[in-house]
C-alpha cells in the first residue's frame, strides 16, 4: 500500500535476498500536496451541490457553503505553508552545511 501511494520504493541488497523498503524523497511533501487536490475537488463539489440547490432556500445551502468555504480556506492556504514549509527545510540544510 504504501509503494502504491508512492512513499516508499523496494529495495535489494546484492546477495541478500531479503526485500528492504525506503522512504521516497519528499515523499511526506508529495502526500499533502496530493490531499490538497482532494481538497479542491471536495470545494468544486460543494459548489456543484450550492448550484443545484440554487432555487431552493437558503437554508438547505448552508451546509455546502460551509463545507465550500472551509476548503477553498485551506486551497487558498496550502501554497503559502508548502513555501514556507520548503524555506524552512533550506535553511536547515543551509544551517547543517554550516556546521
Amino acid at each position: 500500500m504504501l509503494i502504491q501511494a508512492g512513499l516508499v520504493d523496494r529495495v535489494s541488497l546484492r546477495g541478500d535476498r531479503r526485500t528492504y523498503y525506503r522512504l521516497r524523497p519528499h515523499a511526506w511533501t508529495r502526500l499533502v500536496t496530493e490531499r490538497n487536490a482532494q481538497v479542491i475537488e471536495l470545494r468544486k463539489l460543494a459548489e456543484q451541490g450550492i448550484g443545484l440547490l440554487a432555487d431552493d432556500p437558503p437554508a438547505r445551502r448552508e451546509r455546502l457553503e460551509d463545507m465550500r468555504e472551509l476548503f477553498a480556506y485551506f486551497e487558498d492556504a496550502f501554497p503559502g505553508l508548502l513555501a514556507g514549509w520548503e524555506e524552512r527545510q533550506r535553511q536547515q540544510q543551509h544551517d547543517e552545511e554550516g556546521r
